[in-house]
């Protein structure tokens, strides 16, 4: 079974995007040291898909392409895409971090959500005068 890497939670109340800074490069190896994933795949992105914390720690799941089928770097991956009408396969690998370790890989995190009956909308933002 295959499901698109997109964001989406029972009833989408809020919808939005979400950017992430590591301190010199995407912590996504950070984090796969986490999961149990196997030599030969590389990570390329993360979710974290719940927030129900019960044993203090925060379940992330990283996806990762399989090096051996879609190459080693950015550019082999983009190839792959272009041959495969734009589709990247991924495979999931599950871990959990503490959150106090968060602040240790990223130095900016930017996540903006709006209701979902007004996504789609270019939304500006004014500050009051």
């Amino acid at each position: 079974m295959s499901e698109s890497f997109v964001a989406g939670t029972q009833y989408g109340d809020l919808k939005g995007t979400i950017s992430l800074d590591g301190f010199s490069s995407p912590p996504l190896y950070d984090f796969a040291a986490l999961t149990d994933m196997p030599v030969g795949y590389w990570p390329v992105g993360i979710s974290f898909y719940t927030l129900h914390i019960t044993d203090g720690t925060i379940p992330f799941r990283i996806v990762a392409v399989q090096s051996s089928v879609v190459g080693h770097k950015t550019e082999d991956v983009e190839v792959y895409a272009s041959e495969h009408n734009d589709e990247i396969p991924v495979y999931s690998f599950y871990g959990k971090i503490n959150p106090h370790h968060l602040e240790g890989l990223f130095k900016r995190i930017d996540l903006n959500a709006i209701l979902k009956g007004l996504d789609g909308y270019s939304i500006k933002v004014h500050e009051l005068e």
